[in-house]
């Protein structure tokens, strides 16, 4: 009797439990996966001077050279990306050579993202006036999921990861313009297995963050994340 929502949930809550358990041999409580943050819709603003954190397998020092960033910004968006998306890079392999890393920036200005609903409003403004170049750049998207989603919406989002395309770039730009320098990332809200609570991607990254300071995540680190999500 779950509805779509809980699914998803559930979906999120059986692909931690199993890495956490391959990879720590630790038993999961499952109850914290389904916890929703109240706030996760609102809008946030971080002031000059703040940290974000990013976990890559990545060189660090080339992460500011694109147009954005994917970030936590909040204290149990680090622990939730520091945990599960550490163990997920390590199950696909990619932390074989290279540990995986945490970077941790220091603002360089103020930091203001919209509420989920403000976003959406700003997209459905600049789709409107713009379909066609949507639809263009989405039709990849499409073809290599083998689905189309009936909310054009919740579909682009998950393409905020590619490289800069011309819906993208309309998009940024119409967010600067509404007064933003960070998009809420609603897919790792709702639409993702890591069922975030404010994930931010810092639209430009150059001149938003600053100075960089990098530790190797370590199976402690991870422990301690957890523990403070009430996940082990």
């Amino acid at each position: 009797t779950l509805t779509q929502a809980g699914r998803n949930r559930k979906k999120g809550a059986d692909r931690k439990s199993r890495l956490i358990k391959e990879q720590l041999g630790m038993s999961v409580n499952k109850k914290v996966f389904y916890k929703q943050d109240k706030n996760a819709s609102q809008s946030l603003s971080l002031k000059e001077d703040q940290n974000v954190y990013h976990v890559t397998p990545k060189d660090f020092k080339s992460l500011r050279d694109g147009q954005d960033l994917f970030v936590s910004a909040t204290s149990a968006d680090r622990d939730i990306y520091k945990s599960y998306l550490t163990l997920m890079m390590r199950h696909k392999g990619f932390g074989m050579d290279t540990p995986i890393k945490e970077v941790e920036f220091k603002l360089k200005q103020d930091l203001k993202s919209p509420s989920n609903d403000e976003q959406r409003k700003i997209f459905d403004t600049v789709y409107k006036n713009n379909k066609d170049v949507f639809e263009r750049d989405l039709e990849n998207y499409y073809s290599e999921n083998k689905t189309r989603p009936k909310d054009t919406y919740d579909a682009f989002i998950k393409t905020l990861d590619a490289k800069g395309s011309e819906s993208k770039s309309k998009f940024y730009n119409e967010m600067k313009i509404n007064g933003y320098n960070a998009v809420l990332d609603q897919h790792d809200v709702t639409g993702s297995w890591m069922q975030a609570q404010r994930p931010l991607i810092v639209m430009d990254a150059f001149n938003t963050l600053g100075d960089i300071k990098i530790n190797d995540i370590s199976d402690s680190d991870i422990i301690e994340s957890l523990k403070r999500l009430g996940a082990i």
